[in-house]
């Protein structure tokens, strides 16, 4: 019979650092104040899920849900961006509260 090991981890692997580079196409991107208010989960699903969206869309995506959120009662933040997310990648997002002057 041979007893169990004490530990379910390998050592020889718990101190690796493992990083997920940030995304050059983002970089450049102006992230709204709001964006960074977020919770972390939600803010690197949005940045994750912007990804996705056609490069000259994604600012105006951003643009477009911060001045909303300014302008308007949103309830869910969160939930309203990866809505315009969801949008702009199937193609029926329209910009138009960012156009204000944003």
């Amino acid at each position: 019979r041979n007893p169990k090991e004490d530990r379910t981890v390998r050592m020889d692997r718990i101190n690796q650092v493992r990083t997920v580079p940030r995304a050059k196409a983002l970089q450049h991107l102006r992230l709204p104040e709001r964006l960074l208010r977020l919770k972390d989960e939600q803010q690197s699903g949005a940045l994750v899920a912007l990804q996705q969206v056609d490069e000259p869309l994604r600012q105006a995506v951003l643009d477009e849900w911060d001045a909303r959120c300014r302008n308007s009662a949103v309830r869910n933040p969160a939930g309203y961006l990866f809505g315009i997310i969801q949008k702009a990648i199937r193609g029926e997002f329209k910009a138009w509260a960012g156009d204000n002057g944003a």
